[in-house]
């Protein structure tokens, strides 16, 4: 068995371990996915890099308390295995659980959640990390057709591999081409006149940087009101504020995000879906740095009894008052899901 199926079968282990312990007390629920795309820019970075892909990805849930009216809870697992073509592949294991109680004759129901994951990319090996997470929510039914939410959440990641800081403020490794953990980046060159490899030495052989290990601690706070426009129409809008604290200062940054999605449901066979989204970073590092990333996504299924045939659009733009973290991305994926 070559290494690829080794790591195939090391994310499906967890949820078939959850299939194996059900119980008739227990709801189970499983999705098996499987689709195939193409990245056009799989670093982020000015310099496109594209790649086919095949995603594989399953998750498990136990579901609690499905008899009662007030509470409800599950406990899940996920794996998700991404096959790129013509650079080294990534994968994630996630795992977690949540309680949630409604008050107020179920019309504020509130929650509490959380979550463990485990990130590896062979391709971009700094953002090789672990996270834990903490989340507690609270919605309020406002109307039969309104719905207003409040979200909090803590992150703590540690970075398996540190990365570099030249002797001039500026660093490559985990995180650059990024705007937050959760999106993927690449490791840049240094240049200093042209004379500085992409290890951190000058062609003279002399060390310009060190390394330094990375640990990020985040604080997100979200406001989403859900409108429930039509029986087949619902919109969500979200405003978030995300606080990253990093051991590293060039990484730390204050961040707005107002997202707008929208949800048709024309019948029970097709849904349709579609969001658009604008973020602004501030960096705390002496650059100066701004970033505002802008994104949208289209996304169309057809459900035939247990499966979902599906097709996804993604496109994202980054200006930023940095050259080297400017970037457009395209990601386009067609798939199928399996669900019992």
């Amino acid at each position: 068995m070559n290494l690829r199926f080794k790591k195939i079968w090391f994310f499906l282990l967890p949820a078939v371990l959850l299939l194996m312990t059900g119980s008739e007390s227990l709801s189970l629920e499983t999705v098996i996915e499987t689709a195939a795309g193409y990245n056009d820019n799989v670093p982020l970075l000015p310099d496109k890099t594209g790649s086919a892909f095949m995603r594989y990805q399953m998750k498990s849930d136990h579901l609690f308390f499905s008899g009662s009216l007030a509470w409800d809870g599950d406990v899940f697992v996920t794996g998700i295995y991404r096959d790129y073509f013509r650079v080294s592949d990534n994968y994630q294991i996630k795992a977690g659980g949540s309680l949630n109680y409604a008050l107020s004759d179920g019309r504020l129901p509130v929650g509490v959640s959380s979550e463990a994951m485990l990130y590896r990319d062979d391709y971009i090996e700094e953002d090789d990390r672990s996270e834990i997470s903490f989340a507690a929510q609270m919605d309020w039914l406002a109307t039969s057709r309104m719905t207003l939410g409040l979200r909090q959440s803590l992150i703590w990641a540690d970075y398996r591999n540190p990365f570099i800081v030249s002797t001039s403020g500026h660093h490559y490794g985990p995180g650059a081409g990024m705007m937050n953990c959760e999106e993927q980046g690449q490791s840049s060159e240094l240049t200093f006149g042209n004379k500085v490899c992409a290890d951190g030495r000058e062609m003279s052989g002399q060390p310009l940087s060190d390394e330094v290990s990375r640990n990020d601690r985040i604080h997100v706070s979200g406001l989403k009101a859900m409108f429930f426009l039509t029986p087949e129409i619902q919109s969500d809008l979200l405003f978030e504020h995300r606080r990253l604290n990093s051991s590293s200062d060039m990484e730390s940054y204050s961040r707005n995000s107002l997202s707008l999605s929208l949800l048709w449901t024309p019948n029970d066979l097709w849904e349709i879906s579609s969001t658009a989204a604008g973020r602004r970073a501030e960096f705390d590092d002496e650059t100066d740095r701004r970033d505002t990333l802008y994104s949208g996504s289209i996304g169309i299924s057809r459900f035939i009894g247990k499966f979902e045939l599906f097709f996804q659009f993604e496109w994202t733009k980054n200006d930023s008052s940095l050259d080297i973290e400017c970037f457009r991305q395209t990601v386009t994926q067609c798939g199928m899901a399996l669900s019992f």
